[in-house]
């Protein structure tokens, strides 16, 4: 998961690399609670990660554990855009000790940043 803040907003932002497959069961699971996402399972992986009630989903479990371990709201990402492929050494973006390059996501993901904030998922809007 890359974090990332900005000083001309009050919040964070994530990108996270996601299993797909165990996103999936685990929607498919809470299918009761979170509404009906039928429609969304049929989507390609791209549309699927793309897709605002996934990202909800995701955003709205992640908060969770944020909270059980004792973030605060202003700790707490308030939008997030999902991945299949993974950071790599071979993309640049990781280092042989496998910490993150900020620069150099920050530079690759800047215009889905640049999306995030203008965005903000909104958590309290029911799924469709």
């Amino acid at each position: 998961i890359f974090v990332h803040g900005s000083t001309i907003h009050a919040y964070l932002i994530a990108i996270a690399v996601v299993d797909v497959d165990k996103l999936r069961a685990d929607i498919d699971k809470s299918n009761k609670k979170f509404g009906n996402f039928t429609k969304i399972s049929k989507l390609s992986v791209m549309e699927y990660l793309c897709d605002q009630n996934v990202r909800r989903y995701f955003l709205i479990k992640l908060r969770e554990f944020g909270s059980s371990k004792g973030l605060s709201g202003i700790e707490q990402i308030r939008n997030i855009h999902l991945l299949e492929d993974e950071f790599t050494i071979e993309a640049g973006l990781l280092t042989p000790t496998l910490k993150i390059i900020r620069v150099k996501l920050k530079d690759k993901f800047k215009d889905i940043l640049d999306e995030m904030y203008r965005e903000e998922l909104n958590l309290n809007s029911t799924f469709n």
